[in-house]
């Protein structure tokens, strides 16, 4: 039994738990947004759905990027270029499983638009987002976000 790795082991969990909160968090605020959007463009300026879905989500995805490059991952010694290089890859990702969800669980299942927007952003938030966020967007050489 070594007390140092076990201290060193739940300073670990709890970082990454609080990691894993301020990425949601993030993830929230970002989404909100992507929401107020998309019902800004479809509702009021009548565009189509999945369009409007699209629009929502290239504007959540810029301020996710923004915040998570600013107050989560603290990757200020990433190159801007590198960040945004590698969180476009991500997020090309994430826009399409975003789209393809919500036409399954819209088209396929017959869940109501929104309903399906929400199960479809809670689902590419938690499976893909965040790990690939955290261990490919903003991962550092210099320091460990695993």
């Amino acid at each position: 039994y070594d007390s140092n790795s076990s201290v060193q082991m739940a300073h670990n969990i709890l970082t990454e738990i609080l990691t894993f909160t301020k990425a949601e968090s993030s993830a929230v605020m970002a989404t909100a947004f992507d929401y107020i959007v998309l019902f800004v463009c479809d509702k009021l300026l009548g565009c189509d759905f999945y369009l409007s879905t699209f629009i929502g989500a290239v504007c959540g995805g810029t301020m996710n990027c923004f915040i998570n490059y600013n107050f989560v991952f603290y990757s200020s010694d990433l190159k801007k270029a590198q960040v945004v290089s590698r969180y476009f890859i991500i997020w090309s990702g994430s826009i399409i499983l975003n789209f393809l969800g919500t036409l399954f669980f819209k088209g396929v299942v017959h869940m109501k638009a929104y309903y399906a927007r929400v199960v479809t952003t809670v689902l590419v938030g938690i499976c893909w987002n965040y790990g690939m966020q955290r261990c490919f967007v903003f991962y550092s050489k210099g320091k460990s976000n695993v």
